[in-house]
């Protein structure tokens, strides 16, 4: 519960009711018994966010915002008998040409 002064006495008594509100007690200053307003302490303002660290060292390929040509499907990411890692891009073209070769062989043509 906030404790209410006058501040007429908090001139009297502000040294010990900075201490008071450094222990973390509430403290309003009134007027004629109207709080006015409130003691609490202060709080270093946190230095402001600035970009621009990286600038200069982050860039986009020419074509990274284009749509894949195809989804990668079943394809695995990683090869499940090595356990090694798999090129996205290389498995995305190997599937690709598998099934155009399954299509050459069935006879069906390739779509552009």
């Amino acid at each position: 519960m906030d404790q209410i002064i006058n501040i007429h006495a908090a001139k009297t008594h502000l040294s010990r009711l900075v201490e008071d509100v450094m222990e973390g007690a509430d403290i309003v200053l009134a007027k004629a018994g109207k709080p006015l307003v409130r003691l609490v302490p202060y709080k270093a303002a946190k230095k402001p966010r600035t970009g621009g660290q990286f600038a200069g060292q982050i860039t986009a390929s020419p074509d990274c915002w284009e749509p894949d040509e195809t989804v990668l499907g079943d394809a695995p990411l990683v090869d499940a008998g090595q356990r090694k890692s798999v090129n996205y891009r290389d498995a995305v073209k190997a599937a690709g040409a598998s099934r155009r070769a399954l299509k050459l062989a069935e006879g069906t043509p390739d779509e552009p």
